[in-house]
């Protein structure tokens, strides 16, 4: 069953299916019914397609006693369950296509909706996301679909570019309800609300918090070849923070193509940038048989804890690691290294504070941490304490570390003003914990979690184990 929608307006498209759900005491059996119900609305210049499967319009089970949630997860395999496909084509870079599954609930239900289960998990019984527990139709939460201030919101996702994701959706009867002689009914309608809106990405938001924050006496921005580089001090960037990851950033650039190039706000590691003394450790990257210890880190580890990483970041970004002695001059475009993670170069720092000076800049953090490209054949760039520059930083020299990515341009903003406080929150991350619900092991490398009221991080999580710093 398929419905498709390719046009030029900007709106939604809702796809739905009917459930029917038959608690029948007696012979424990339930049955389960649907058909095809769609409203059709447009999308700019983007298409999204809903196919759901199934190998007949009458699905049955045996046995439909209420059963337990880690009953219900252990024994998937014996559960009746839907199959479906979101997928869709986003032409305009500028623009993403978020959806919304959600349920509406139909009249005439004897059955009350406290004791049916959902369960979203991909095609594969792998849980979405960490947060979408089985939970009762009661308690999830409501879509943002204007027309259906009613429907239950089960789960919100994202596009961008081309894309498909699978899901299969659970439903049982749940242990809490008491079994009786009276048979009983529940009905509900799986639907699809998907929206695009070029105001809704990241890269609006903040461009408009730019212009907002830009004044006489607060100069927030150098534009030098099309890029727009964030500059100036501490007190005037305030709007540029980010929550991914895990992790708090700050944007530092947006470039033509509207990708911005992040830093994290604080250091993730200390280590050396290579080995000692020969001429050519002091580069970032040569080949796959000559990389730094620093590549590798952020390559091989680091962005390991990027999560949904390949839908979020450019993961062959340019980064320009050409070898300078000089504070202020732009970089030739002489070493150009394609990688997911890099660092800024000493250029990119100086204009981070062209405004005003090396020790009011906003990215003077009082700690000493790695640029990415060489000063000389011997030396590597790095920020001191105070945030100068220094060029006497041998490669096998231990300083901090903060990792730069550049995030797409189509990355929908979830909420958030952009302060350290309230930072922008985009779709595609993990959602915040909720805490004292949320398990550590659920969680994201880099994360802070408060722990006997104190403040650590996490480390890593590996076969369960999360180790806390």
């Amino acid at each position: 069953m398929e419905n498709e929608i390719t046009n030029k307006n900007k709106k939604t498209i809702i796809f739905g299916i009917i459930f029917l759900i038959l608690i029948l005491i007696g012979s424990t059996y339930a049955f389960f019914t649907y058909s095809k119900s769609s409203q059709a609305f447009v999308l700019t210049s983007n298409k999204i397609k809903a196919i759901f499967t199934a190998g007949t319009n009458t699905i049955e089970f045996g046995n439909a006693y209420p059963i337990s949630d880690n009953y219900a997860i252990s024994n998937l395999d014996k559960l009746t369950y839907l199959d479906f496909t979101v997928s869709g084509e986003v032409n305009d870079p500028n623009q993403s296509i978020t959806y919304e599954i959600y349920l509406t609930e139909e009249s005439g239900n004897t059955l009350s909706n406290e004791y049916v289960k959902v369960y979203l998990t991909d095609n594969n019984n792998k849980k979405i996301e960490s947060e979408y527990n089985p939970t009762a139709y009661a308690n999830l939460g409501y879509t943002t679909y204007p027309n259906s201030p009613n429907g239950r919101l089960v789960y919100k996702g994202n596009g961008l570019g081309n894309f498909s994701h699978d899901y299969r959706l659970y439903i049982w009867l749940d242990s809490s309800y008491e079994q009786n002689t009276v048979s009983q009914s529940f009905k509900f309608k799986v639907n699809l609300y998907a929206y695009n809106d070029v105001d809704k990405t990241l890269k609006a938001a903040f461009m408009n918090s730019l212009e907002e924050h830009t004044t006489d006496t607060c100069k927030t921005n150098v534009v030098e070849d099309g890029i727009t580089y964030i500059s100036g001090t501490k007190d005037c960037i305030d709007f540029n923070y980010v929550w991914y990851s895990g992790k708090l950033w700050r944007i530092i650039a947006i470039y033509p193509d509207g990708t911005m190039k992040m830093i994290t706000d604080d250091v993730m590691t200390t280590i050396a940038f290579n080995s000692n003394a020969d001429n050519g450790t002091v580069n970032f990257y040569t080949d796959e048989n000559t990389k730094s210890y620093m590549y590798q880190w952020l390559n091989e580890d680091f962005l390991d804890t990027l999560y949904n990483y390949e839908n979020v970041i450019v993961t062959d970004s340019k980064w320009n690691a050409t070898r300078s002695n000089s504070t202020s001059t732009k970089l030739p475009e002489t070493t150009m290294i394609t990688a997911s993670v890099g660092l800024l170069n000493s250029y990119e720092y100086y204009k981070s504070y062209q405004n005003t000076d090396y020790s009011n800049g906003y990215l003077n953090i009082n700690y000493s941490w790695w640029l990415l490209n060489p000063y000389s054949f011997s030396y590597v760039w790095n920020v001191t304490n105070n945030g100068t520059r220094q060029i006497n930083s041998n490669p096998s020299d231990s300083y901090g570390t903060r990792p730069s990515i550049n995030l797409k341009s189509t990355i929908p903003l979830l909420g958030g003003t952009g302060s350290k406080e309230d930072p922008y929150m985009i779709i595609g991350d993990k959602e915040q914990a909720t805490p004292n619900t949320t398990l550590l092991n659920t969680r994201t490398s880099g994360e802070y979690v408060t722990f006997n009221n104190e403040l650590y991080r996490i480390v890593s999580i590996e076969n369960g184990t999360t180790k806390l710093n």
